[in-house]
């Protein structure tokens, strides 16, 4: 830890990080690879950070509630892990070429997530005062619908951005400005999107009360 210290020493200033706050998996991303590691290491001290500011709680419009939601949810901090997972480095004119498709998978994966968790977290609200930072929410408030309506409209976004991220994924390819490893990292963001998907319409976090619980059975499998 203390090597993984030493090489991100404007991150143990500004967050007042010491050795004994952190554990050896900083050092082991730094050891595997010391530039994507590196990186993976300050997406999640600096989203860590963000987590501590007031929520936001206005917006100009859907498009800047998705890109604050998407803060929200670790945008950069999943980048950062898809590409250090599939060996992506990607210059800067290459991050900007990328960028587009990087969004789009967010949306969905923000669609997703506040679909499914959309119930949970009205019960937290109306219960516990908890944040109500939530897409379905938003357009229900906004557009003055029905939370079914809401939710209805968020599936059909989840379609939109699905189209479009196919033919952004094409374009990609297509371009001839992406290697194997970059072309690698955008399909690892579509199986994280998937990923999301399959989490969220399953997590007993979500689903409560109505979730079918899971059982261990002797052989320590979970069924």
């Amino acid at each position: 830890m203390d090597i993984a210290i030493g090489k991100c020493p404007e991150i143990a200033q500004r967050y007042a990080i010491l050795p004994t706050n952190t554990s050896s998996f900083a050092s082991d991303l730094i050891n595997e690879d010391p530039i994507l590691g590196l990186e993976f290491l300050k997406s999640i001290v600096d989203w860590s950070y963000t987590m501590r500011k007031k929520p936001q709680n206005t917006f100009s419009g859907l498009r800047d509630f998705l890109n604050y939601r998407s803060i929200d949810v670790a945008d950069d901090m999943l980048w950062r892990c898809a590409r250090f997972s599939s060996g992506a480095r990607l210059s800067h004119a290459e991050e900007e070429a990328m960028r587009p498709f990087e969004r789009l998978v967010m949306d969905h994966i923000v669609f997703t997530n506040d679909i499914y968790s959309f119930d949970k977290e009205k019960e937290d609200f109306l219960s516990k005062g908890a944040t109500f930072l939530n897409t379905v929410h938003y357009l229900e408030q906004a557009l003055s619908v029905r939370s079914e309506t809401a939710k209805s409209i968020a599936f059909h976004l989840v379609s939109e951005v699905e189209i479009k991220l196919e033919q952004e994924l094409i374009g990609l390819k297509e371009s001839g400005l992406f290697n194997q490893e970059q072309v690698k990292y955008a399909h690892a963001l579509i199986e994280m999107a998937a990923g999301n998907v399959f989490y969220s319409a399953t997590s007993a976090r979500y689903g409560r009360k109505s979730a079918i619980p899971f059982t261990a059975l002797d052989d320590g499998n979970i069924y």
